[in-house]
């Protein structure tokens, strides 16, 4: 979905060296794409393309596709400036693409459907446009 909110086409020459994924799978060329592009990451040698994306991942591909920055004084109770996620959560907090929950939890490693995906690249393309 952030690559084609950035007009990005996959590319079928891209190549990413994870593990978990062969490059006759579906989604591969996406995959592989937005790691070349830097909007997803590996993690232990994996692009874990069969599991559920987490909040916090989503921060870090918003973030890192949409090249946001933002900083807050806001702090959820979950995710200490120690987290690796902090400044990607904090910079959507910032530019009002996340509340988070009313017990003040950002739920970190909750995972997001695809609907609240589209969510929340709507939400960055419109803070985005101000």
């Amino acid at each position: 979905m952030i690559l084609r909110a950035l007009g990005i086409p996959a590319s079928s020459s891209a190549t990413l060296n994870a593990s978990d994924i062969k490059a006759s799978e579906y989604g591969y060329a996406v995959l592989a794409t937005g790691l070349h592009h830097g909007i997803i990451a590996l993690e232990d040698g994996k692009i874990n393309a069969h599991q559920p994306m987490t909040r916090a991942a989503m921060a870090r591909a918003l973030v890192n596709g949409f090249k946001l920055q933002g900083h807050t004084n806001h702090t959820f109770t979950d995710v200490p400036t120690s987290h690796a996620y902090y400044k990607d959560v904090q910079a959507l907090y910032a530019l009002g693409i996340t509340t988070g929950y009313a017990d003040h939890t950002f739920k970190p490693n909750g995972t997001v459907t695809r609907q609240n995906f589209a969510q929340f690249v709507n939400r960055t393309l419109h803070a985005n446009s101000k």
